[in-house]
């Protein structure tokens, strides 16, 4: 006996077409269903009808009633319809239960998107959202993440990401007010940046300082680098974007900058896994595209 699955198929939109006829008793409801011409459907079902060598539905007025054979063969196809929506429901619903993950840094998180996930909890309350912090977002390539932010002054090149810029922002030379109080030079500052940096160093070169001999600040933590700046520890280079409300507050000052240098920038992009997206996690990147932009 030949298998079922090695038997020729007839097409899936023949079979939508009876399925629909046999379920509302009518070539013009069905046509509706599905979005069709009523001709479309009849010829659709009578294409089913010469595909399989039997009689399956016949004109009864403006009704369609079935043969005994047409009606046997509704009932095993509305099962299976109905187990493949069952299915397609199912799944659905489990992964808009899973929450979008996203890894970001921890600056731009604490002062960037928890500061204003409400706004798209109060846009999409049943949506979960997981953020995770890391001071290396490259290394959260390995994690099983649905999207990641990350700063650069150039764009990153992740294997199986694709990579859109979100937003660029100033890199500013900042210090706390008290650090400048007898109006030191910025050779004179003591400097946070972690040591044998290659970027962070190009910064202070072309501030004009010489890394060799300025006062490292080092706490062993990029995560501990704007703490060490907002207590007056030493200078760094800041994102806009993170101290924006610190410098509006004047908790923190902009040095001065070399004539032509005041075009620094840092940028930040979205990592978004290459393949198809869960519908929550297409909610949250038009979020963060609108978002972000904003600040």
């Amino acid at each position: 006996m030949q298998s079922p699955g090695r038997v020729a198929q007839p097409s899936l939109t023949a079979l939508r077409a009876f399925d629909q006829t046999a379920r509302h008793g009518s070539f013009a409801e069905a046509a509706r269903a599905l979005n069709v011409t009523q001709a479309a459907v009849a010829q659709q079902v009578r294409a089913l009808e010469a595909d399989l060598g039997v009689p399956l539905a016949r004109r009864a007025g403006r009704r369609v009633e079935l043969t005994e054979t047409g009606r046997r063969f509704a009932t095993a196809l509305a099962e299976g319809f109905d187990a493949i929506r069952w299915a397609v429901a199912d799944m659905r619903a489990e992964q808009a239960a899973l929450p979008v993950r996203l890894g970001t840094t921890i600056y731009l998180s604490q002062t960037v998107i928890l500061p204003r996930l409400h706004e798209f909890w109060h846009q999409h309350p049943g949506v979960s959202v997981s953020v995770q912090p890391s001071p290396d977002v490259a290394a959260l390539q390995s994690e099983q993440l649905d999207l990641a932010i990350c700063a650069g002054r150039t764009k990153p090149d992740w294997p199986g990401y694709d990579m859109e810029l979100l937003l660029e922002c100033s890199l500013l030379p900042v210090a706390a007010p008290r650090l400048l109080q007898d109006r030191r030079a910025p050779g004179d500052l003591p400097w946070v940046w972690t040591a044998g940096d290659a970027g962070e160093e190009t910064l202070l070169r072309e501030m004009g300082l010489d890394p060799a001999a300025l006062r490292n600040v080092d706490l062993g933590s990029p995560f501990l680098q704007l703490s060490a700046v907002q207590q007056g520890l030493g200078a760094a280079f800041v994102p806009e974007i993170i101290i924006g409300s610190e410098l509006a507050e004047g908790r923190l000052r902009v040095l001065p900058r070399p004539q032509g240098l005041e075009g620094w920038g840092t940028r930040y992009y979205l990592a978004i896994p290459s393949g198809p997206l869960r519908s929550n996690v297409r909610l949250f990147v038009d979020w963060l595209r609108k978002t972000l932009p904003s600040r």
